[in-house]
């Protein structure tokens, strides 16, 4: 039963990145392709990271066959990813928009101009959308099929595009890390409170007997000096422990929300691309 339902839950879970990246190494170009097109439809997952690995795949396909088509392909894309919108910031975006540039260097006049029409008022009073958004789409990510105007020019076939998504959330994993380390943090603060309370007390325990003593001109009583002696190793180490708790409370509690409330960015991942000089690194 066990063996079942862990076979059923790797059928439902998305591709994971190291598939998509280990298929893209060892020459899959194709597998790879699907790969990451399957983990953009993955609500957890950031589209345009997903899909910046298959428009490497479809860079790479282009290089291998020479065949225009997958250029067309990867421009297409670049161009619907920008049109979407929904990067995390100005570096994600930056990204794209060289992506799309370089796209069209190397195209030229080979892959068609965007077939879309502007809006028209028939358009605008029947409420049907003439954007790239919702229009001229053949494939979308959740496998939906949208018609394309009968106007349409010619051409490859578009990539999936993006749907209206949401920013990307923040992983459950992050933060339930970031809560315990947060947890902890508190505990260690606490602790370290706790401490100084008792070292306070020790310090009032001796002062306490030695005042009395003084104020009755005599000597320790042997409870007395058992009791000092006591109150004085226990202010002792005390005071060596609360640093301590203060300083590892303090790391867990900073790290622990600057690990909940980091702000999602693309993750990092180094291409390399055919350049007018050579190989073009990008991260």
């Amino acid at each position: 039963m066990t063996l079942h339902l862990a076979l059923v839950l790797s059928m439902l879970a998305p591709p994971s990145e190291e598939a998509a990246r280990a298929a893209f190494n060892a020459g899959e170009l194709e597998r790879a392709l699907e790969l990451y097109l399957e983990r953009a439809k993955d609500p957890d997952v950031h589209p345009p990271d997903a899909l910046a690995g298959a428009h490497d795949c479809l860079r790479a396909l282009h290089r291998e066959t020479q065949d225009i088509e997958h250029l067309c392909r990867a421009l297409d894309l670049a161009r619907t990813v920008r049109a979407r919108d929904v990067f995390v910031d100005d570096d994600e975006r930056a990204f794209w928009a060289e992506l799309e540039a370089q796209d069209a260097a190397l195209a030229g006049d080979a892959c068609p101009a965007s077939p879309l029409p502007d809006a028209t008022p028939e358009d605008s009073q029947s409420g049907t959308k003439a954007s790239g958004e919702d229009v001229s789409v053949t494939a979308a990510i959740d496998g939906e099929s949208v018609a394309a105007p009968e106007n349409k020019t010619e051409g490859p076939a578009p990539l999936p595009v993006l749907k209206d998504s949401p920013r990307p959330r923040r992983p459950q994993g992050r933060l339930i890390g970031g809560s315990v380390l947060s947890a902890v943090g508190v505990g260690l603060l606490g602790g370290m409170a706790g401490a100084l309370a008792n070292r306070e007390r020790a310090d009032a325990t001796i002062a306490t007997i030695t005042a009395n003593a003084i104020a009755e001109d005599r000597d320790f009583t042997p409870a007395e000096r058992a009791a000092v002696h006591e109150a004085d190793r226990r202010y002792t180490r005390l005071d060596a422990t609360w640093p301590a708790l203060l300083a590892a409370g303090s790391v867990s509690l900073i790290t622990g929300l600057a690990v909940m409330l980091a702000p999602n960015r693309q993750a990092s991942r180094i291409r390399a691309r055919a350049g007018g000089a050579g190989l073009v690194y990008s991260f």
